[in-house]
């Protein structure tokens, strides 16, 4: 009897052991074959990526995004690494980097006649922005003019057409454009000025000239609407 026993017990552990080896031969390990670059790991045949990278092996640093937002009333130009781009006026232009990696671009906007020529002061910017970090989204930069300038705008409903547009006349800032802002009433965006407490505006149309004070709110993105009759 004791016999039977230790020989039931024997095909039990015998069958136990078959069962496990034959299991494990046969089950497939997916991750063999797969490699994952930059500290990623294989788990059921894929790479998992450490934060910062991406691909299906890891092999890319994960970009981020740049916007760039043009809140001023002509539209910027702005070049990097020698390409020129254009942000309309409410626009908005994206850059994607390596997150942490720097960003370096020059940016100019000024008004402009029909023809293209540049009407009042040319404003620039130097930026040097830096790529967020992986996750956490896209960092905003607002283009502003400052407060040391104003936009002007004209409205011309006098019965003239002006063809000399003096900003701060007399001061040493002052500026003399050569345009036409002709009498039909709409209002015109001419340019960029320096603000000043004492800024004017001197306006000719050959026979007839106009001269006002500018009162300004010295505020960021300020502009001046004059409206001459």
């Amino acid at each position: 009897m004791k016999q039977i026993r230790y020989f039931l017990f024997v095909c039990v552990v015998a069958i136990g052991a078959f069962t496990t080896l034959f299991y494990s031969s046969c089950r497939k390990d997916f991750c063999i074959g797969v490699t994952c670059y930059n500290m990623g790991y294989c788990s059921g045949g894929n790479c998992v990526c450490p934060s910062g990278y991406t691909g299906n092996q890891c092999q890319y640093e994960t970009q981020t995004t740049i916007n760039y937002t043009n809140n001023t009333f002509t539209p910027i130009y702005i070049t990097v690494d020698g390409v020129q781009s254009t942000i309309p006026v409410g626009g908005q232009l994206s850059y994607q980097g390596t997150p942490g990696s720097m960003i370096s671009a020059t940016a100019r906007t000024s008004g402009t006649t029909s023809s293209g020529n540049v009407v009042g002061e040319t404003i620039n910017w130097d930026l040097v922005d830096y790529f967020p970090s992986a996750g956490s989204g896209t960092s905003y930069v607002d283009l502003n003019v400052s407060p040391t300038y104003f936009y002007l705008k004209l409205s011309n409903s006098s019965g003239y057409d002006i063809n000399k547009v003096y900003v701060n006349y007399g001061l040493s800032s002052q500026t003399l454009d050569n345009i036409t802002v002709y009498n039909t009433g709409y209002t015109y965006g001419i340019g960029y000025y320096r603000a000043y407490t004492n800024s004017n505006i001197y306006l000719t149309s050959g026979s007839h000239s106009w001269s006002y004070d500018i009162y300004l709110s010295f505020t960021t993105n300020q502009s001046y609407t004059f409206n001459a009759y």
